[in-house]
């Protein structure tokens, strides 16, 4: 289940591996560099959608 509520986050979240998600814990992680990279982003993307500055900066 996706954490986050803006659109922009939910699809930085969708780009990571079904592994580091939590949905397939038998996959295998080929990239858990991007991975982690994506769930930065989705952070970002949450935080920067919830502030009133965020939608103009």
């Amino acid at each position: 289940m996706c954490p986050y509520q803006s659109e922009e986050a939910r699809r930085l979240w969708n780009k990571a591996c079904n592994k580091c998600r939590g949905i397939d814990l038998h996959h295998v992680c080929g990239n858990p560099f991007a991975c982690k990279r994506r769930f930065d982003e989705a952070n970002n993307a949450e935080d920067t959608g919830s502030s009133p500055l965020g939608r103009w900066n």
